[in-house]
């Protein structure tokens, strides 16, 4: 399975106010353009032309709504120790991470006597998830805090290892 980058648009109200108006641009933009997904204020889409559709039908409505850069996790994503702190997850049981808080990297042994496996587990307290890579598709891949990411390659670079950044 491939990696999907996907398009978020969030809606913020002030408190007490909108939804109702939010719902009704909701109505209009699923007639109009697929929704891939949603996660309570967030619709989430797949292709850029839909979101900048989206938007336009907030922005005429006076709704403020913020673009976020979603990443759609891959089926078999392991949960690590922050994921609960970064995962959002949807209505139809998709899970995203936002690209502006988080990075995904893979390992690469470099060196000679690389580990890779003690680097893992040396990172795993700061990981929000990781996937097991197949033969077939890619190595296995890690996402972080985006402001963990020297630290990343600081650990990495202590048993040998390089972080290839796949979303950064």
């Amino acid at each position: 399975m491939k990696w999907t980058r996907l398009y978020g648009l969030e809606a913020t109200f002030p408190i007490g106010g909108a939804a109702a108006e939010f719902e009704d641009a909701v109505d209009l933009i699923g007639r109009n353009v697929p929704l891939f997904d949603r996660a309570n204020e967030m619709l989430v889409f797949g292709e850029e032309g839909h979101f900048l559709y989206a938007r336009e039908c907030m922005a005429a409505r006076d709704l403020l709504a913020e673009p976020i850069e979603l990443l759609l996790l891959l089926e078999g994503t392991r949960r690590e120790s922050l994921y609960d702190d970064y995962a959002i997850a949807s209505q139809a049981g998709n899970a995203f991470l936002d690209l502006a808080l988080t990075a995904v990297f893979s390992l690469k042994a470099t060196k000679p006597g690389a580990e890779p496996v003690p680097a893992y587990h040396q990172l795993r307290e700061h990981l929000v998830a990781s996937v097991d890579g197949s033969s077939e598709t890619a190595a296995s891949a890690f996402a972080i805090d985006r402001q963990l990411s020297e630290l990343a390659v600081r650990i990495a670079s202590a048993y040998g290892c390089t972080v290839e950044w796949l979303f950064h």
